[in-house]
């Protein structure tokens, strides 16, 4: 997709003497870079949610004026998220 859109820039590049070796290096670091930073971002935002999980709840729960989870229907008292 990303090769698709760039069928200009490609053309450009290709005009100024880069082969299409480099073209692909190109295109393949920056599918890493964006693969790296969406797992980055995945593992952060994942530790973010587990360590305050049950403060979300609480949050939800308030928003919503019923309770989450229900104690009685669920058996927890708070959802359980091990560090």
């Amino acid at each position: 997709m990303l090769v698709k859109d760039k069928g200009s820039d490609i053309a450009i590049l290709r005009t100024m003497g880069a082969t299409s070796g480099s073209v692909m290096r190109i295109f393949f670091m920056t599918g890493a870079a964006i693969g790296v930073a969406g797992t980055v971002a995945g593992v952060a935002l994942g530790v973010v949610v587990c360590l305050n999980i049950e403060s979300i709840r609480q949050f939800f729960s308030w928003i919503s004026g019923t309770t989450l989870f229900s104690p009685e229907l669920y058996f927890l008292s708070q959802l359980p998220a091990d560090r």
